[in-house]
């Protein structure tokens, strides 16, 4: 098999540390881009970004100034994407405009304890967010009600969660990741 470059920078700005992917209905691909907190956890900039790829190829800035961007979703007919800001321990949502340029940017969720990572819709439009530290799985619906899906409190079966997804025949199975084993 062939390994070539995709894409590593939007115009004139480059990608540093590009984390997680998605793709909206359009075959546009969103890359995060954690920026220079993604090398010590202790700095607290906010130099992340989003970029968006074609399916032609073209890269461009999506969005910026994000605090450590790390994992993206994109809920099925919604025309947003959102975005964890691990180091400040939220979540975004971006609005895509019809013209494909970032529109309006929102909180979406506060207060994610522990190292927000990645995140995965449900079917019924339920966001789940994995977080690293305190293995806990936040459910969050979409009248914004939070609560806790999951925990792990002695790390049996979730050790450093990081990345869910869903699959399984009827996409109802939930696979995550574990960092730490």
């Amino acid at each position: 098999r062939e390994v070539s470059l995709f894409a590593d920078a939007g115009g004139t700005h480059k990608m540093q540390f590009p984390n997680f992917c998605v793709f909206d209905e359009q075959g546009n691909l969103y890359v995060s881009d954690t920026g220079t907190s993604r090398r010590n956890t202790q700095i607290n900039n906010p130099d992340g970004k989003i970029f968006r790829i074609s399916p032609t190829g073209e890269c461009e800035l999506f969005g910026e100034g994000l605090y450590a961007a790390n994992g993206l979703a994109i809920r099925r007919g919604e025309s947003a994407i959102y975005v964890i800001q691990t180091v400040v321990n939220n979540l975004l949502r971006l609005e895509i405009k019809p013209d494909g340029k970032l529109g309006r940017v929102t909180v979406y969720a506060r207060n994610l304890d522990s190292v927000p990572d990645g995140m995965a819709f449900t079917e019924s439009g339920d966001l789940l967010v994995v977080t690293g530290l305190m293995e806990i799985i936040y459910r969050i619906r979409p009248n914004l009600a939070m609560d806790i899906f999951l925990q792990d409190a002695n790390a049996e079966k979730l050790v450093s969660p990081a990345n869910p997804a869903f699959g399984g025949t009827n996409l109802d199975e939930l696979y995550i990741t574990n960092l730490g084993g």
